[in-house]
């Protein structure tokens, strides 16, 4: 059944539903403390945009979808979006790209178990991928150094943004690392396999 569906359906299916889950658990707590004016015990900051991230469930959602947080932010800070607004329209667009990212993601797992056929590419792509390892080892280090930061304490009192933040450096360093851990099997397996042009592994 599961190889029939394969992982890059499986994968972004479930992360999807477990996204908007986290997405939604994490709405009620300030929604009805804003709303009853319980500021005492849900603090309501309205001049902080990342207020509505800071609550468990939505912190653990962006860790684990750190890559589509980076596209979906970025298209909003392009677009223009107020602060005020930003948090409102982040969870919904970082919706397609939950999917397009646990989708490659899947499909990556499914080659790696020949549900899928591979896919040839020319010999000078070790090369491409080689430089890309070493560039994403490097911004793995870097972020390892941001995780090892926060779990020692990160920024008492930086606005309140410091368990965002700290969430989004574990996930990214997560993601980083599985990258890196992607490319250098596919350096690998490129290095253990025969110099076959590319037209005739295509016939194959």
């Amino acid at each position: 059944m599961v190889k029939r569906i394969g992982f890059r359906v499986l994968l972004p299916s479930v992360n999807l539903i477990v996204f908007i889950a986290l997405s939604v658990w994490g709405a009620s707590p300030p929604l009805i403390a804003c709303l009853l004016q319980e500021s005492a015990n849900v603090p309501w900051t309205p001049q902080n945009p990342f207020y509505p991230l800071l609550l468990v469930p939505r912190l653990v959602a962006v860790a684990i979808n750190a890559p589509a947080y980076f596209v979906a932010a970025s298209i909003l800070a392009v677009v223009g979006v107020s602060n005020l607004n930003f948090m409102r329209w982040l969870l919904p667009v970082m919706c397609p790209f939950v999917v397009v990212v646990w989708h490659f993601t899947g499909r990556w797992v499914d080659r790696r178990l020949e549900w899928l056929p591979a896919v040839p590419h020319p010999k000078h792509w070790t090369g491409i991928l080689r430089v890309a390892a070493v560039a994403l080892g490097l911004l793995a280090i870097g972020s390892a150094y941001g995780v090892v930061y926060f779990a020692r304490g990160g920024i008492a009192g930086w606005h309140g943004e410091t368990p965002f933040n700290a969430a989004l450096t574990y996930g990214s360093t997560g993601w980083l690392v599985l990258w890196e851990l992607m490319l250098l099997t596919a350096i690998m397996r490129r290095k253990n396999e025969p110099n076959v042009p590319v037209a005739q592994s295509d016939r194959r």
